[in-house]
């Protein structure tokens, strides 16, 4: 064996080594990691779909027990274009509860809670 044939030996041996660290590393590290951030973000994005369904069931929830109030007159008000102005309950002619006052837009313009004094 020649002194190039045995530098080219060691070279390949070296680079070998080397390829070989490499993919460990990857196989080791890199991978676990990409699925951790997979296993992560499936995770993250399955609790906002909970919380977002939370908070609808939630609101749902409120705007429905708005008309259990005893003796409530659910009352709506209308602009001339027909789009909803406002609405919330009247018991005993006076308004309580939660009222919603809305631009001719259809966009909320006040949300508010009224009581009996």
């Amino acid at each position: 064996m020649n002194k190039y044939q045995a530098c080219l030996k060691h070279v390949n041996f070296k680079l070998i080594c080397w390829l070989k660290t490499e993919n460990k590393i990857i196989l080791d590290i890199v991978i676990p990691v990409m699925n951790k951030t997979i296993i992560t973000t499936n995770y993250l994005k399955n609790i906002y779909i909970l919380l977002v369904c939370l908070s609808l069931s939630f609101s749902f929830s409120e705007i429905n027990a708005q008309k259990d109030l005893e003796k409530c007159e659910w009352t709506e008000y209308f602009f001339s274009n027909g789009s909803l102005s406002s609405e919330g309950c009247f018991v005993d002619g006076i308004p309580e509860g939660i009222w919603k006052s809305y631009f001719k837009s259809g966009a909320i313009k006040s949300l508010g809670l009224r009581k009996k004094k």
